[in-house]
């Protein structure tokens, strides 16, 4: 096992029994996350790929892009087009991602978006080998248009904070 990897396992083992999602996660630090992206997001610990999936979450509001794009959704994304996330670990994205597209207490306009977006490749798993019960996939419909059709919020790049983009991502 890496150096990153190890370290990885060791921090999310100390810290398994939190649930305070908090960006970046607890002891992972910036020079972690660079090796991360060094390493093109290969883990190859799956408890410790799935596990960071699901705290990366806590990034997709960040108003730092570094965390949000290049280490949330960036990680994300590889994972779930790469099928490197176990169906619990999709299923617990999509929850998550669920409840982030309908909470109306996004006042800096990351959450909503990014949760949209993610949707859209958890969704893609399904495409690709089916994941969710009928049931499941349909119920990311409705949130989804209800959303798209409650954007008033337009603003696009941002020289310090990235995209906000809620009409493209969802």
């Amino acid at each position: 096992m890496n150096h990153i990897n190890k370290l990885l396992s060791l921090s999310l083992f100390c810290f398994a029994g939190l649930s305070i999602a908090q960006c970046p996660p607890a002891n992972f630090s910036q020079q972690d996350s660079e090796k991360l992206v060094e390493q093109k997001f290969q883990i190859n610990d799956g408890a410790l790929r799935n596990n960071l999936a699901l705290e990366f979450l806590a990034c997709i509001d960040n108003p730092d892009p570094y965390w949000r794009d290049t280490i949330a959704f960036t990680s994300l994304s590889i994972w779930l087009r790469s099928n490197l996330l176990k169906i619990e670990t999709v299923k617990a994205l999509r929850s998550k991602l669920l409840v982030d597209l309908q909470n109306t207490d996004d006042p800096e306009g990351f959450r909503r978006p990014f949760a949209a977006l993610l949707l859209s490749e958890v969704a893609r798993v399904d495409r690709i080998k089916e994941t969710f019960s009928a049931e499941e996939f349909n119920a990311l419909i409705t949130p989804t248009a209800n959303y798209m059709t409650s954007i008033i919020d337009y603003r696009g790049f941002d020289e310090k904070t990235g995209w906000r983009h809620a009409v493209a991502h969802s």
